[in-house]
């Protein structure tokens, strides 16, 4: 199964878990590949960004709807979502390569430290 969460879902999964606490061994990054009830999830657009992504949308004309989520207060991610952009700006595009380079998916608990999440 084909999942679409992009660099950005990444930086913003580091950030909630840091917002709620976590120490070094609960920050990781999701996992790129992850099997859970014998079905086979991947992630395979980890390393492109939302607007890189929305980007190529509209030049091939493809339609797509953005989750209204994204921008409703009530939910908890909605505050991280738009603050890495806004603080980062032009260079955020950046920042989810760096954080979140394709690495062999390891146990779930291993944190940064090398380990990934699913």
């Amino acid at each position: 199964m084909l999942l679409g969460q992009h660099a950005d879902d990444q930086v913003e999964t580091l950030l909630l878990a840091l917002s709620r606490g976590a120490g070094l061994p609960g920050l990781s990054a999701m996992a790129a590949q992850f099997e859970r009830g014998g079905v086979v999830f991947y992630r395979p657009l980890l390393q492109i960004s939302a607007a890189s992504l929305r980007e190529w949308l509209v030049q091939q004309q493809i339609p797509f709807v953005d989750d209204p989520t994204n921008t409703d207060e009530r939910y908890t991610l909605q505050p991280h979502s738009r603050t890495p952009a806004a603080g980062f700006g032009r260079g955020f595009s950046a920042i989810p390569r760096d954080l979140c380079a394709q690495r062999p998916a390891r146990s779930a608990g291993a944190g940064l430290a090398g380990g990934s999440r699913p």
